[in-house]
């Protein structure tokens, strides 16, 4: 594959993953700025402020995230953290660090949060199904070796995929999952989610299920937990045991927004802000 484009200066290089990265923060920002929703609940100058504090902290959050639960690939020289070059990001780390930080500016220009997360969280799965091409450019987040017809091979030795062995295309199955949710997203919000905080809670609920799921074929996973059921044992990633918490959450948020009164999106507010 090709995990670097353009060569800069010296170590500095334009990476493919990054490129892809920056092509699906695009996407979302010109989609997510001229939906209706925004134009409704934001105005445009707080809408480009909240992007640029989440771009920031999604991405402190999701290396963090990624050093966290791959602590190995640092081992000996931490600085190395703070290296974008080296090693990647975790979508789940991202979620966390906006989830944490954006309430703040809520709540200090007196913003109604829901109906702002909610769009974000309908346009969030588009970042990650572009940003994953760019993990199957680099050789990040590979699969395990398989034997299927649709298994992808490595040959590059600067991507840190193994080479020429035959690997799940986790990449892609989670660019597909991402797809599929946003999807899912777009027609429930046209057709039957009108509460605040639903398309939200909906989105991290899928998102978990996905990363949850597709990581059983990730080939980096690291620090396996054994949990023995019965007679069973299952061997769970520290990815996974957090994707699990946070789908408990998602589902008591999304039943606590749908049964909660609040205002529904049938009675939008007056005017329009630009």
């Amino acid at each position: 594959m090709y995990p670097r484009l353009i060569h800069i200066y010296g170590p500095l290089w334009i990476q493919s993953y990054g490129t892809m990265i920056a092509l699906g923060v695009i996407v979302f920002l010109y989609l997510s700025y001229n939906h209706p929703w925004r134009r409704q609940y934001i105005s445009g100058e707080h809408y480009i402020n909240l992007l640029s504090i989440s771009l920031v902290s999604g991405v402190v959050g999701a290396r963090l995230l990624f050093a966290i639960t791959n602590w190995q690939e640092f081992s000996g020289n931490w600085i190395e953290v703070f290296y974008p070059w080296v090693g990647g990001l975790t979508v789940l780390g991202s979620i966390l660090g906006i989830l944490v930080t954006v309430p703040f500016y809520f709540r200090w220009y007196h913003l109604q949060p829901l109906p702002i997360l909610d769009l974000g969280a309908l346009h969030a799965p588009l970042i990650s199904a572009i940003a994953r091409f760019g993990c199957l450019l680099a050789g990040c987040c590979y699969g395990a070796p398989c034997s299927l017809p649709w298994a992808i091979t490595f040959t590059n030795p600067h991507t840190p995929a193994p080479v020429n062995i035959p690997l799940h295309p986790t990449q892609i199955y989670t660019s597909i999952a991402s797809l599929m949710i946003f999807l899912v997203l777009y027609w429930l919000s046209k057709q039957s989610f009108f509460k605040h905080g639903q398309v939200l809670f909906l989105y991290l609920t899928l998102e978990n299920i996905s990363r949850f799921t597709i990581d059983f074929w990730r080939g980096d996973r690291e620090e396996l937990t054994r949990i023995a059921l019965g007679h069973m044992s299952f061997y769970f990633s520290t990815v996974q045991l957090l994707s699990l918490t946070c789908l408990v959450g998602s589902v008591i948020g999304f039943i606590y927004v749908s049964v909660r009164a609040h205002p529904s999106r049938r009675k939008a507010p007056q005017g329009e802000r630009q």
